[in-house]
């Protein structure tokens, strides 16, 4: 399981994202998705990042994933984001959303032609070890936060080798 080198990119990056969040820098989802963006920016050089990218296709339907991570025209990692420090995140739906981007075939545009604002070629695909990660930051009693009932969930769903937990348990009150 360790030998992906995104799946280690992703652990490293978590790792600081962690990091920012027990000093004070991180207080939305928004700059957890931008220090994230940020962090995986720094460890994988030569990938590209996507966040909230609109993706249509027939199985998925009209879906917005928190981030991409693309190597080329495929993608490696699907990212799902929750940030809920004080209360217990709702995650569900965002497992759900992962199960069916680790089942996705076929191609979807999401490179923009910077001339023309619309989608340009090539399309993307996602790769058959294509990373399904969840990365929560919520309170340290939430199902969320604990990564073997966050297995359980995803393993009747998708091949759990391909699903990466990344939480943070805030201690709380």
């Amino acid at each position: 399981m360790g030998d992906h080198p995104v799946r280690e990119a992703l652990q490293a990056a978590w790792k600081q994202v962690r990091a920012d969040y027990d000093v004070g820098r991180v207080n939305s989802e928004r700059i957890l998705q931008s220090c994230l963006f940020r962090r995986l920016h720094d460890e994988l050089p030569g990938y590209t990042i996507f966040c909230e990218p609109l993706i249509r296709t027939e199985k998925l339907g009209l879906t917005v994933p928190d981030m991409l991570v693309v190597a080329d025209v495929q993608v490696v990692a699907v990212v799902e984001l929750k940030f809920v420090p004080h209360a217990y995140p709702v995650f569900e739906e965002d497992i759900a959303k992962l199960a069916s981007f680790g089942s996705q075939k076929g191609e979807f545009p999401v490179f923009i032609d910077p001339v023309t604002g619309k989608f340009k070629k090539p399309d993307l695909s996602c790769a058959a070890d294509c990373l399904l990660v969840f990365a929560v930051i919520g309170r340290h009693d939430a199902k969320a936060v604990d990564a073997e009932f966050l297995w359980s969930k995803i393993v009747d769903e998708c091949a759990s080798s391909r699903f990466v937990p990344l939480v943070h348990a805030v201690p709380g009150q």
